[in-house]
């Protein structure tokens, strides 16, 4: 089973309604992907570090299943998936204790050089961190 990050709604992951705002919801599965490399030892600051190696976000996309509001407990299920020798996408389910469905996420992530602007391939140790994020109980 893929990595698992659990949060509390807070009252500044509302909207006016007193529902998550939709917004929230992928900067929620984004802290999620932080946590899941930084579990498998690859901290984010290392991948700041790296001068020849940037994983922008080419694409995302959430879909809402049901709503979410302040207080509640929920569990982001962060599943990531190769793509190819330079991208790879990261699939977010995001739960109830209970195991009712709140959301779905995605995102998709391409490996560049940040100084030539061109893509490259993911780095060995980065693929490995993430098949091992894949299969983490």
């Amino acid at each position: 089973m893929p990595f698992h990050y659990t949060y509390t709604l807070c009252l500044g992951d509302t909207d006016a309604a007193g529902v998550m705002y939709f917004a929230r919801t992928l900067h929620l599965c984004h802290v999620a992907y932080e946590a899941a490399l930084t579990a498998v030892g690859i901290p984010l600051g290392r991948l700041l570090k790296e001068p020849e190696l940037a994983l922008p976000i080419t694409a995302c996309s959430a879909r809402f299943r049901r709503p979410l509001y302040c207080s509640e407990v929920v569990t982001v299920q962060v599943k990531p998936e190769s793509l190819g020798e330079d991208e790879f996408q990261v699939l977010y389910t995001l739960c109830s204790p209970d195991g009712t469905h709140y959301a779905q996420a995605e995102t998709h992530h391409t490996c560049i050089h940040p100084e030539q602007r061109r893509r490259s391939p993911l780095p060995d140790w980065l693929r490995a961190g993430l098949v091992q994020i894949a299969q983490m109980d």
